[in-house]
């Protein structure tokens, strides 16, 4: 937990405001375990760039580096990265999200090729929400994981209340198999955007 926060303190305070910036604090529970990961990204006119821990892999940072190439409303972001720590590997990675009207999607595709013993894995988050205020958003989330020729899988829905450039999210999954079948888990996430 004391290296979360102080790797969250350091990259708030290392990069300069002249562009998008969001910095988040997630929490994912399950029985027996809970983990803290932070993460941040920066979108600036050239360059995407992302950074988190814990998320990818438990105890290992992961930087990403990518461009912006979406048009009309809609960002594709395809990204390179490097994941160090506990897991050692390079991910080529997607993000594809928007807004058009009061529905906001999120897509994350990543592959992560292991360096030495550590499995490669396929990862792909989904996350739809629609606008009920300008508030506050419900829907759903899935999120899908493929490593050791085993697919796990993880539905459940969502709501995203948002306090100015502050939002919390909250997502209350459970695992529909086949390895860990009706394991319950929760995703908090906090954020700010500016």
């Amino acid at each position: 937990m004391k290296t979360a926060a102080f790797f969250l303190l350091f990259l708030l305070g290392s990069v300069r405001a002249f562009a998008q910036h969001e910095a988040s604090l997630w929490l994912r529970s399950t029985p027996g375990q809970t983990q803290v990961f932070p993460w941040y990204t920066y979108t600036g006119k050239k360059v995407f760039f992302d950074v988190r821990y814990n998320f990818d892999w438990t105890n290992t940072g992961a930087v990403y580096i990518g461009k912006d190439i979406g048009r009309h409303g809609i960002s594709v972001i395809p990204e390179i990265g490097i994941l160090a720590g506990e897991y050692n590997g390079i991910s080529p990675e997607m993000f594809i999200l928007g807004h058009k009207k009061r529905v906001s999607f999120f897509v994350q595709m990543q592959y992560v090729k292991g360096w030495g013993n550590h499995p490669d894995f396929f990862y792909h988050w989904v996350d739809c929400q629609f606008d009920l205020r300008r508030w506050i958003s419900v829907g759903v989330d899935e999120e899908t994981l493929h490593i050791h020729s085993r697919t796990q899988v993880n539905l459940g829905p969502a709501m995203k209340l948002t306090f100015g450039k502050m939002y919390l999210k909250v997502w209350p999954a459970v695992s529909v198999g086949p390895v860990r079948r009706g394991t319950p888990i929760v995703y908090v996430g906090i954020g700010r955007a500016w």
